[in-house]
């Protein structure tokens, strides 16, 4: 769009200085009309005042008369030249407008562009910085992941542990049930012979 609006600006340019150039010409063109209209009045004036002489004068009015016909001639073709150099401004004036206006939407636009690309760079800066918050959630996350870790190994080791204890316990407990019993059946051979129940 920038180079649609610099193709633009530059036509309008170019459009606006061709008025500028079609402007002294037709200023030229009615210039010659307003002199040749005066010659024309001028020759007139003369022609008016040699009627009374014309029988004498004859040949010189019938000169002027030449001289006149060529000049309303040439005034006709400047009228002319002056009317299509008119309708070219017209014309060059309505396409300058149209490029003016062409440009003010063009301007409109790219300031709507200018804010949804404020508006977007503002979005994308929002999704950085949410970015940028999953990813710390996300490394705090691998850091509690990694201490969950370390802890569930500790705990197999402390389980482990605890079952090794368990085990020794238990062959501890195994054992003194084994003595227990021995004794017990020392104490009950002891007493029965301190009560000559045991046979000798």
């Amino acid at each position: 769009q920038g180079a649609e609006i610099s193709r633009l600006h530059a036509e309008v340019d170019h459009r606006l200085h061709e008025v500028r150039d079609l402007q002294p010409r037709l200023e030229a063109a009615q210039h010659e009309s307003n002199l040749r209209a005066a010659q024309l009045a001028d020759l007139r004036g003369h022609f008016e005042n040699s009627e009374a002489d014309r029988a004498a004068r004859l040949a010189v009015i019938e000169s002027q008369g030449a001289t006149v016909g060529r000049l309303q001639t040439q005034l006709a073709a400047h009228e002319g030249e002056r009317a299509r150099l008119a309708a070219d401004a017209a014309r060059w004036q309505a396409s300058h407008d149209e490029l003016q206006s062409a440009h003010g939407e063009l301007q409109t636009a790219q300031v709507r562009l200018q804010a949804t690309h404020h508006e977007l760079r503002a979005t994308h800066e929002g999704l950085q910085a949410t970015h940028e918050e999953l990813q710390a959630t996300h490394e705090e996350l691998r850091t509690t992941h990694r201490e969950m870790q370390a802890a569930r190994g500790e705990l197999w080791t402390a389980h482990d542990e605890l079952q090794t204890a368990h085990a020794a316990l238990t062959g501890e407990y195994d054992a003194m049930r084994a003595r227990k019993k021995t004794l017990d059946k020392h104490w009950t051979v002891w007493l029965l012979k301190r009560l000559r129940l045991w046979p000798l």
